[in-house]
């Protein structure tokens, strides 16, 4: 099993954290979940409030299904369930808004890309390894 080190964990989490209070800190549930407290001390209350750490604990959210994460009074359970909804509606707005319009019209955006940079950059690829000379 991966150790799981809380000083690593707060350090991403910090990140993550500012990056909601960048984007979002108006919201409600922001100025909640911040209380107007340091990103890094709300980080650190979270994961050192949290028990997801234990593999036993875990696996009795998983044992439990919804019933025992909606039942939960983990922090960091809390915290999902807080910031999910909205973050569902963020992902599908971004999914209808952006990917569909991408999708829709790769080939003119291609074009356009070519006819800007020319072939400075590499051309769009299947994430396939591909060897060659020259451009």
């Amino acid at each position: 099993m991966t150790p799981i080190y809380d000083e690593l964990e707060v350090f991403n989490f910090t990140d993550s954290l500012l990056q909601l209070q960048k984007e979002f800190g108006q919201m409600l549930e922001v100025k909640w979940l911040f209380q107007g407290r340091l990103v890094e001390d709300v980080a650190k209350d979270l994961i050192a409030g949290s028990k997801l750490k234990d593999v036993e604990v875990r696996k009795k959210y998983l044992d439990g299904g919804l019933d025992a994460i909606y039942a939960s009074d983990d922090p960091m359970i809390k915290l999902a369930l807080l910031v999910d909804p909205t973050s569902r509606g963020l992902r599908k707005r971004y999914e209808t808004e952006v990917e569909s319009v991408e999708a829709r019209n790769g080939t003119l955006i291609a074009r356009a890309l070519f006819k800007t940079k020319g072939t400075s950059i590499p051309p769009d690829a299947t994430s396939t390894l591909r060897l060659s000379f020259g451009r």
